[in-house]
């Protein structure tokens, strides 16, 4: 006949040669392909998501992200920053409170911790040392003597 070949639609994949048949095969979870993608390899993690293309993915853990598609692994969110958010797909970083400071790929506010000079709660706000008073550690210790 003189029917054409119909393409695969995207997120699904057909590894079959001249298939009589609609053969597609979805593609795994949290992947996404082209239209007519000719093998599972052609399956690539989603935004928020790592993995080999055509395997399994993970999703990016709290204090990561990844905004683009593919195989590439997930990015820190930098020091001062925290990210809470599981499988985030953009830069989802929210600024530690004033006079706070948090390492690299923070997961949650309460990483975030008083600076030097200043004390408070994880996570919460912090005041200077009153004169006649230091606190020569970042974190929550009292002020002293």
């Amino acid at each position: 006949g003189s029917a054409k070949c119909t393409d695969i639609e995207p997120n699904f994949f057909c590894d079959k040669v001249a298939s009589p048949d609609d053969c597609k095969v979805a593609c795994p979870w949290h992947m996404s392909s082209p239209a007519a993608s000719p093998a599972k390899s052609s399956c690539t993690c989603n935004k928020g998501y790592t993995g080999p293309n055509g395997g399994s993915c993970t999703a990016c853990v709290a204090g990561t992200y990844k905004d683009t598609m593919g195989s590439a692994k997930c990015t820190d969110i930098e020091p001062n920053f925290f990210c809470d958010k599981v499988a985030s797909p953009d830069d989802c970083k929210v600024a530690c409170p004033w006079h706070m400071s948090s390492p690299a790929a923070s997961p949650a506010k309460s990483s975030c911790t008083c600076n030097k000079g200043y004390t408070g709660p994880n996570g919460g706000s912090c005041t200077a040392c009153v004169a006649g008073t230091y606190k020569d550690t970042m974190g929550s210790a009292k002020c002293t003597d």
